[in-house]
């Protein structure tokens, strides 16, 4: 049963995610804030994905580790005589984009337990 158990890892990595990116946009105001991003990897054997880091942001961002930085599309206010990183658009869609990942690995362990459970039935 590896497939569930990578599509629950996976949920975790995703979960942690949204974690971050809902703290992000709920600080968003706060004097000094930096935004944080968790960066995933591929799992053991290039299957599966996990958490590779939680990193703060710089004053750019980059889509992917190590890439070149891109500037903020839409900043949303910040508290007076902070400087505001947080883009408002680029936490929407990575909260939609997390959260359309976390249900196709929903969707891959409840069908894999549905699959095991008719399985079961068989051979009883």
């Amino acid at each position: 049963m590896i497939g569930p158990v990578l599509s629950v890892d996976a949920l975790r990595g995703l979960a942690l995610s949204q974690a971050v990116t809902a703290n992000n946009l709920a600080n968003s105001g706060s004097s000094g804030f930096r935004p944080s991003r968790v960066l995933l990897e591929s799992g053991a054997g290039g299957q599966g994905v996990r958490v590779q880091e939680v990193r703060q942001e710089t004053n750019g961002f980059s889509p992917v580790p190590d890439g070149p930085e891109m500037q903020p599309v839409a900043v949303l206010p910040a508290a007076a005589g902070s400087a505001g990183s947080t883009d408002a658009a680029r936490e929407t869609v990575r909260m939609i984009l997390d959260s359309r990942a976390y249900e196709a690995n929903a969707a891959m362990v409840r069908t894999s337990w549905e699959n095991t459970g008719r399985l079961l039935d068989l051979v009883i």
